[in-house]
């Protein structure tokens, strides 16, 4: 009999604090930020700025980490 252990092999998606943060945000503000978050010659701390404007704290740390696929969404 073989038993079925995916389960404990398969992980949950996670998502890091700045992820789930910009998932509040409307589609198009979504699509805004992701656009500047891949451009590199826009400043991590305008992007939070940006965010900030829009009601979304982040910490700047958080959002370069995301920005640079260095966080939990890397999984």
């Amino acid at each position: 009999m073989q038993i079925d252990l995916s389960e404990f092999r398969d992980r949950p998606s996670k998502r890091c604090v700045s992820a789930q943060r910009i998932a509040t945000l409307s589609e198009e503000e979504r699509e805004t930020v992701n656009a500047a978050l891949a451009e590199r010659d826009i400043a991590t701390p305008v992007i939070a700025r940006w965010l900030s404007k829009r009601g979304v704290s982040v910490n700047r740390e958080s959002l370069r980490q995301h920005r640079l696929n260095e966080c939990a969404c890397r999984g």
